[in-house]
């Protein structure tokens, strides 16, 4: 599941219309303003330039990195890293400028990747179950001296996939037994202190 990044969904929103994209920088936070030309020159375009409010030529932001941040804010290091891989952001030597369709094609690899690693998480994800109460799931309860009937089945299967996600983001898709037993305990005991 993709994490929130207001600010990827409006840059990703104003990529759809393939306009050029303003990222102006107000009290410090960003807004997305999509036009349909460039400010200096009217040629319509389909680039993303980062800007400030004020002076173009002296408070230019770094729009690739802005999107970078954003990419890994909504999908984590590592699948951002292998989308952004996939796709070429460099349109010229100016950085400040990315194509709309370079963004739409970085945020669909992405969705996609992270479709893949919920994918090979699946039967993980079975195998630590509290709702199916699996062996695993019962055994780890019994060593850290919980009762499984005390822990509400739908949170810790929510959290622990959260958690098995939030570690796949960062390390790539292939998790062993012992880590995601390792999440799992430290899942059931967090919930359990808030129980």
């Amino acid at each position: 599941m993709i994490n929130n990044s207001a600010t990827l969904t409006q840059i990703l929103n104003a990529a759809q219309e393939d306009k050029y994209v303003l990222l102006n920088g107000n009290n410090g936070s960003l807004k997305v303003e999509s036009v349909g030309e460039l400010p200096d020159s009217g040629r319509r375009v389909k680039w993303v330039r980062a800007v400030d409010s004020g002076d173009v030529s002296v408070a230019e932001l770094n729009a690739h990195s802005v999107f970078t941040a954003e990419m890994q804010t909504a999908f984590g290091e590592k699948i951002s890293a292998m989308a952004m891989d996939k796709v070429s952001l460099g349109v010229s030597d100016n950085k400040q400028v990315l194509s709309s369709d370079e963004i739409k094609a970085a945020v669909l690899r992405a969705k996609e990747i992270q479709s893949l690693y919920e994918g090979i998480m699946l039967p993980t994800r079975l195998e630590f179950s509290a709702v199916r109460k699996t062996p695993q799931f019962v055994a780890c309860c019994k060593e850290l001296g919980i009762q499984p009937s005390d822990l509400p089945a739908e949170t810790v299967d929510m959290l622990l996939d959260k958690a098995l996600s939030n570690y796949c983001a960062e390390n790539g898709p292939m998790i062993d037994h012992a880590t995601s037993y390792h999440l799992l305990a430290e899942t059931i005991k967090n919930l359990s202190a808030d129980v």
